[in-house]
């Protein structure tokens, strides 16, 4: 047990050296003023919901940039979006519940010529509206910025650090033509295996995405995503919730109080750090911690159920 314990402890050491570095790095898309004539194409992924299509292509109409075209993508247009990337400079596939904001389309274009990228991929501000994904959402952004040292993603070749958000994904057109590469999650695995490089980053207050959704879908649909950041390995992810979910449970019950100081700690400034980075309400997330750990553990054990069995 005593072993077991350490184990925790370090692991946990080791979440917040990597929550310390994303803080202090600030991994976020810099606001940049200059701007630029690239052609850019705007695909927009496919959506039932047409009241958000109507919103996003609102955001759309309210950026500062002027030379692009958007589709909205469906299960028959294929062929006019393979046109579309042979007149472009760049391919911009959004979310259909995203919403975007002035500036982000010359702040893309600016980085990614900069440092000679072929995907940039931006993850949106979550914005909660019930209890349920206030309690959800935040969890996502916790795995991610205490398992991922974001700035690394394009500074390490190879796939160790590898992942991305489908929601906001910037292309250099040519590359993406040339190669055949198709818009998704997994996609930065493979441009990274082909020696590209590539980049992921927060939004700061660039684009944001809103898509409230029943409970049932809400648990699954952050389940998958939760899944996809231990690259759908289901023994990575159950391995992740005995030392993060389990571990500080056995801690409180065989451990000297006087001894929680440490982890107790560590977690509350994680909490704070994370928030901070995503735009989230840090007093919240650090009161509904216990609450979002139980979440974390149904949607995550019963992704990797699903995987395994069905």
């Amino acid at each position: 047990m005593i072993t077991f314990i350490y184990v925790v402890l370090v692991f946990l050491i080791l979440r917040f050296s990597v929550t310390l570095f994303n803080f202090l790095s600030n991994p976020k898309l810099g606001k940049y003023r200059k701007h630029f004539t690239d052609r850019v194409t705007i695909v927009i992924t496919p959506s039932p919901d047409k009241e958000r299509i109507k919103l996003v292509l609102k955001s759309i109409s309210e950026q500062d940039y002027e030379h692009i075209e958007v589709i909205v993508s469906t299960a028959d247009n294929q062929e006019e979006i393979d046109v579309a990337a042979q007149n472009c400079d760049y391919l911009l596939f959004l979310d259909a519940h995203t919403s975007i904001r002035s500036g982000l389309i010359n702040s893309l274009i600016y980085r990614t010529k900069v440092f000679d990228l072929a995907l940039l991929s931006i993850i949106p501000d979550e914005i909660a509206h019930s209890f349920l994904e206030k309690c959800m959402l935040p969890v996502k952004d916790f795995v991610l910025l205490n398992l991922v040292p974001l700035r690394l993603i394009r500074l390490l070749p190879g796939q160790v650090f590898a992942v991305a958000s489908d929601k906001c994904l910037f292309f250099n057109a040519a590359l993406y033509r040339n190669h055949g590469w198709n818009a998704g999650r997994e996609i930065i695995r493979t441009i990274k295996a082909e020696s590209y490089k590539v980049e992921t980053l927060l939004a700061n207050r660039l684009i944001s995405i809103s898509s409230p959704q029943h409970s049932s879908v809400l648990v699954n649909q952050s389940g998958k995503d939760l899944l996809l950041s231990f690259g759908n390995n289901g023994i990575a992810a159950l391995l992740y919730l005995v030392l993060v979910v389990a571990g500080p449970l056995i801690m409180l019950a065989n451990y000297e109080y006087a001894l929680l100081i440490m982890p107790v700690g560590l977690i509350f400034l994680t909490r704070v750090m994370i928030s901070f980075l995503v735009r989230q309400n840090p007093l919240l997330n650090v009161l509904l911690h216990p609450l979002q750990m139980i979440m974390l553990f149904i949607a995550l054990s019963k992704a990797v159920f699903i995987r395994i069995f069905m």
